[in-house]
C-alpha cells in the first residue's frame, strides 16, 4: 500500500500499525478465550461461544471505527496538499499603448516676444504723434480756435498721459478756459494737472492761475491758499514771485 505524506512530509502508516496491532491483541484475546477447558458441561461450552462470539463483535466494531478514522485522516490530508499548492503564475500582460498622435506629443509653441527694438519703435511712434498732435493744438490756440485747440489738448493728456507733453496739455487747456472767462472750467483743469503731475513742471504755473481764478471769483480765502502754496513750494521761481505780490495786494484789500 502506498503511504500518503502530509505537505510536511509526515508518513501516515502510524495508524495502520496501531490498526494491526490491536488486531492482532483481539485475535490472541479470542483464542485463548475459545480454548476448550476441562469444563465439560455443555451449558458452560454454550456460554463461552456466546461470550467468544461477542469479543469478535466488538473487535470488529472497534476495526470499523479506526477504518473510518484512517479514511476521515487520509481525506484531510488530501484536502491540506490540494490547499497549500502554489497556485499557477498569472501570464504577463502586455499593456496597452493608447494612440498618440504627432500632434499630441508636439510642446505649445511660446508666443513670440515683442523685441526691445518693437517696443521701442512702437514707443517713438507714440511719442512723434503726442508731439505731432500738441503742435496742432498750439497752433489752433494761437488762431484762438479754441475748441479746436482743447479737443487736441485733451486728446493728448488721454491718450499718451505718460507722454512729457501730458501735463503741458492740461496746463493750456486751463488757460484758454482762464482767457475765455470760464475761470471754474480753468479751476478744474489747473486741479486736474497738480493730481495728476504734482511734480510736473507746469506745477507752479497751475497753482498761480488757480490762485488767480478765484480772485476772479471773488473767493479770497480759496486763492489765499493757493498762492501761498506757490509761494511756499516754489518761492525762487517767477510763479513764486508773482503769487507773493498777488498775496500782498490781497492783505492791501
Amino acid at each position: 500500500m502506498t503511504q500518503a505524506r502530509s505537505p510536511r512530509g509526515d508518513s501516515i502508516s502510524a495508524p495502520w500499525a496501531i490498526i494491526g496491532l490491536m488486531a492482532v491483541l483481539l485475535t490472541t484475546s479470542a483464542c485463548q478465550s475459545i480454548q476448550p477447558k476441562r469444563d465439560s458441561g455443555t451449558v458452560t461450552l454454550a456460554r463461552e461461544l456466546a461470550e467468544t462470539q461477542r469479543q469478535v463483535e466488538e473487535m470488529t466494531h472497534r476495526l470499523s471505527v479506526l477504518q473510518f478514522m484512517l479514511d476521515s485522516h487520509e481525506r484531510a490530508l488530501a484536502d491540506l496538499e490540494r490547499n497549500t499548492a502554489p497556485s499557477p503564475a498569472p501570464l504577463p500582460t502586455t499593456p496597452v499603448t493608447p494612440f498618440v498622435t504627432e500632434e499630441a506629443v508636439k510642446p505649445p509653441l511660446p508666443r513670440p516676444k515683442k523685441s526691445a527694438a518693437a517696443k521701442k519703435a512702437k514707443g517713438t511712434r507714440q511719442k512723434n504723434l503726442a508731439s505731432q498732435t500738441y503742435t496742432q493744438a498750439f497752433a489752433a490756440m494761437n488762431k484762438k480756435e479754441y475748441d479746436k485747440a482743447l479737443i487736441l489738448f485733451r486728446e493728448i493728456a488721454e491718450k499718451w498721459p505718460t507722454d512729457n507733453l501730458a501735463d503741458n496739455a492740461i496746463y493750456w487747456s486751463g488757460e484758454i478756459h482762464y482767457t475765455k472767462k470760464d475761470y471754474s472750467a480753468a479751476i478744474g483743469a489747473f486741479r486736474s494737472l497738480l493730481n495728476k503731475y504734482p511734480k510736473g513742471s507746469k506745477a507752479p504755473d497751475a497753482l498761480l492761475k488757480t490762485g488767480y481764478a478765484f480772485i476772479s471769483l471773488k473767493d479770497k480765502e480759496s486763492a489765499r491758499t493757493y498762492l501761498k502754496r506757490a509761494v511756499m513750494e516754489y518761492p525762487f521761481t517767477v510763479s513764486g514771485a508773482k503769487a507773493e505780490k498777488a498775496l500782498n495786494a490781497l492783505d492791501k484789500n
